[in-house]
């Protein structure tokens, strides 16, 4: 395996021959980065689809620009400058987005939903039995009405007119608050 020395130097040589030579030397400069920049962002960044984004994106500025620079160091220094960059850019967004989706988050958390206390059910349930054995239309309407089915549902299902539903509806309701009301004296 190359060190560090031993790849910079390698791809200082490539660099000079892809400076001075054509489209060969520069495919065999971007392929020796490609390889050598895949192992580092995946280590840096741990996921190999955004590792790969940022490899195909450092290796687009390094091939539009390489040509044009001066280097005070070596390209190998300039090179491993611009993934360490593009690493950080994606890195930092990344960031941001999730602390963004956090907030978001915590913006439209949903509040908590009410649950009855376990008495109040079983009154309830008390309540419908006792109107289920004076009168059984009431009970019908009141579950019927619970479960969420409109008014013209419940019409054509008990065959009624809707201002029959209502008057039933208003009874069935009184006699509820009744029963519930008698159980909270005793």
């Amino acid at each position: 395996m190359a060190t560090g020395e031993d790849t910079g130097s390698s791809i200082n040589i490539l660099y000079t021959a892809a400076r001075d030579g054509g489209a060969a030397e520069e495919r065999r400069l971007l392929e020796f980065l490609t390889v050598s920049f895949r192992h580092l962002a995946q280590l840096k960044m741990g996921n190999a689809g955004d590792a790969e984004e940022v490899v195909q994106d450092a290796l687009i500025t390094i091939a539009a620009r390489y040509r044009d620079m001066e280097f005070e160091v070596s390209f190998a220094a300039w090179a491993y400058k611009v993934l360490r960059h593009k690493i950080m850019d994606c890195v930092t967004k990344a960031r941001n987005r999730k602390r963004l989706m956090e907030q978001e988050y915590d913006r439209f958390e949903p509040e908590p939903t009410w649950q009855p206390d376990p008495q109040l059910r079983e009154k309830i349930l008390d309540c419908f039995r006792s109107i289920s054995s004076r009168n059984r239309r009431h009970a019908r309407i009141l579950n019927l009405v619970y479960q969420g089915y409109t008014t013209a549902e419940i019409c054509d299902r008990l065959h009624l007119s809707t201002g029959n539903f209502y008057v039933l509806l208003s009874r069935s309701r009184t006699a509820l608050e009744y029963c519930l009301e008698k159980d909270k004296k005793k």
